[in-house]
């Protein structure tokens, strides 16, 4: 798994791997000030996409 975040901002990007459906995926989160609120979620491609930046 690989995260992305700035501190002056409530976005953090997940991007990781699904080991069993062979799959990448990139999900972005906002803080609410009380929880990470998931806002998108794309599939990236096989899971090899998640090596590349």
């Amino acid at each position: 798994m690989n995260l992305s975040y700035r501190p002056d901002s409530r976005l953090v990007v997940a991007k990781w791997e699904d080991h069993d459906g062979d799959r990448c995926y990139e999900e972005r989160f906002v803080w609410n000030d009380k929880a990470f609120g998931r806002i998108a979620r794309k599939a990236l491609g096989a899971r090899e996409a998640c090596a590349t930046d």
